[in-house]
């Protein structure tokens, strides 16, 4: 029904929220520092290290609730499996069952699908907004 297209609908917002505070804070301060401490002045170098250090960062940072949001989101394929009343509850599950590492159990694909995707997004981004501020 309609409740399940938006199941774990309030972990995801968690989720999304932090990941983007984190990557553009990390983004800006790293872009900053290329730019001035280390006299470099390669911008698509600048914005595709500054974008893949914020990417993974914020990645790894964020797995946890990204891997709570996910379980929560197919709960109703196992029952068994993913017997949980929440976010809560889920974390506690997880770290109970399969200790505190599987929260960041698909962290290297997370980062692999989202690392690239946005280098080229917030890369192409800057280029544009170079291109027309000058």
């Amino acid at each position: 029904g309609l409740s399940g297209l938006y199941r774990a609908y309030w972990i995801h917002q968690a989720t999304w929220a932090p990941f983007n505070a984190i990557y553009f804070s990390i983004y800006e301060r790293v872009k900053t520092e290329l730019q001035s401490g280390y006299d470099w002045n390669n911008a698509v170098g600048i914005n595709i290290t500054s974008s893949c250090i914020a990417g993974v960062t914020a990645s790894v940072t964020t797995s946890p609730l990204d891997l709570i949001k996910t379980r929560l989101q197919v709960q109703r394929s196992n029952m068994d499996v993913f017997d949980y009343k929440g976010p809560v509850d889920a974390f506690f599950k997880i770290v109970k069952k399969e200790g505190a590492v599987a929260l960041f159990d698909g962290v290297g694909a997370r980062c692999f699908w989202l690392v690239p995707r946005l280098t080229v997004a917030i890369s192409s981004f800057e280029w544009i907004k170079a291109a027309f501020s000058a």
